[in-house]
């Protein structure tokens, strides 16, 4: 774990911003209701035209108590975010003083909070970018015959990467790296080129999981899963793969600007998205990481495809029997579409697949995940222990009726009651 004050800066400026416009528009909210309510005391008193001075005061006070209310929580509101403020401060200043490496009870008791506030502390913390993951550190060191970098930790185009693959440009980031096209300096074709960030401190599991990905990426062979072309680090350390190029876009790009898709396109993409997953299940991997973002549609002379992207997290069925939680206390994954009990650190298998593409269906039919929460906090908690809505009564759109219960029986909290396969959940998705 490592401080980012850059990141604190920025998070700080912007938080006391928000506080601080909270803490007036309460205050405001406040006078406003404080003044109705004193002239309907008021009026309340005038002796004349008693009883319509009676009901004009009862109204006007009325109408004052809900803005001073409204003012309050409002106030109530600012007032938390700033202990919020004060605290992650505090942690990301100890963190500094501290040095890369400490855990959730070292903070519990630095800042003298119980162990729950201290995990959640440090989960917003590294949400937000506060803190880097950098358990057993690895530096990525820079030499004369580095790869070129922009300042903002990107490849400049034109950096040749093991003497094959030049950078042309960059085409999308994300927490396990950078994506770029590049061309084959020997054949003229293109290529999709992702790296591991190089700006950060990495552990060694980062690099096995990278590794992982492009060797059970290569092995599957399935037209549902990006295939691998290459994999390779250069002399500082630099681990990259190359993949193939595609053209589309991602499930999650098409959601955010269409929202809900038709039945009849939802059912298509988790058909095709499901037979990837069969594909990799029957050669005992485990992808854990099913999301729109790792759903590319891709476009070709036979229509539109669903392919799987990023194998970064796949784990060998028989070494699954726990998935990682890292030292920030988060387990590895996306809390929006990540199984409860991948969530908890508990034995996987299918199953949690299963779950995380019936998450992906729920929000193409209704254009949102299950448990959508301002916070990951939120997002974890109610993944934990409350149900899901019902897909019939989220979605605007007519759906199969038995979608209801396929998708309440995927999405349960306990794995048992779930399809029993991938290949299960795929032919009544197909036959809904």
């Amino acid at each position: 774990m490592r401080a980012r004050l850059q990141g604190w800066g920025t998070s700080s400026r912007k938080r006391g911003r928000q506080v601080a416009w909270l803490a007036v528009l309460g205050g405001l909210a406040v006078l406003f209701g404080l003044f109705w309510v004193l002239m309907g005391l008021l009026m309340a008193m005038r002796i004349e035209e008693q009883d319509g001075a009676i009901i004009g005061g009862f109204c006007a006070v009325t109408g004052g108590v809900i803005p001073c209310i409204v003012g309050a929580v409002l106030i109530a509101l600012a007032v938390r975010r700033r202990a919020t403020l004060q605290r992650l401060g505090a942690l990301v200043a100890w963190a500094e003083r501290r040095g890369p490496s400490f855990s959730q009870a070292e903070v519990a008791q630095a800042l003298e909070i119980d162990a729950e506030d201290a995990e959640a502390l440090v989960l917003r913390a590294v949400t937000e970018g506060l803190l880097s993951d950098d358990e057993s550190p690895v530096a990525i060191a820079t030499s004369p015959g580095a790869p070129r970098w922009r300042a903002d930790g990107t490849l400049e185009p034109g950096a040749v990467l093991g003497g094959t693959w030049r950078v042309d440009r960059l085409l999308g980031a994300g927490g396990m790296g950078q994506v770029y096209e590049a061309t084959h300096t020997r054949t003229g074709r293109r290529y999709a080129l992702k790296t591991l960030p190089p700006s950060t401190r990495l552990a060694p599991t980062a690099i096995e999981r990278f590794e992982r990905e492009a060797r059970a990426a290569s092995a599957l062979g399935h037209p549902g899963i990006c295939p691998v072309h290459d994999f390779d680090q250069t002399d500082d350390g630099l681990a990259y793969l190359v993949m193939e190029l595609l053209e589309g876009e991602t499930l999650e790009d098409r959601l955010r600007t269409r929202g809900a898709l038709e039945w009849a396109e939802a059912r298509t993409i988790a058909v095709q998205v499901a037979d990837a997953l069969a594909a990799a299940h029957a050669a005992g991997l485990l992808h854990r990481d099913v999301k729109p973002a790792n759903v590319f549609l891709r476009r070709g002379p036979e229509g539109e495809r669903a392919v799987l992207l990023d194998f970064g997290l796949v784990k060998p069925l028989d070494d699954a029997a726990t998935s990682r939680i890292t030292a920030t206390g988060e387990a590895v994954g996306t809390p929006l579409y990540m199984s409860p009990e991948q969530a908890r650190g508990e034995a996987l298998d299918v199953r949690a697949d299963i779950y995380g593409l019936a998450a992906v269906v729920y929000e193409m039919v209704t254009g949102v995940p299950p448990f959508l929460e301002p916070t990951v906090a939120l997002a974890y908690a109610k993944l934990l222990d409350t149900p899901c809505p019902r897909v019939s009564r989220v979605a605007v759109q007519p759906l199969p009726e038995a979608l209801d219960a396929l998708l309440e029986a995927a999405l349960a909290k306990d794995p048992t009651t779930r399809p029993p396969d991938i290949v299960a959940f795929r032919d009544a998705i197909g036959a809904a």
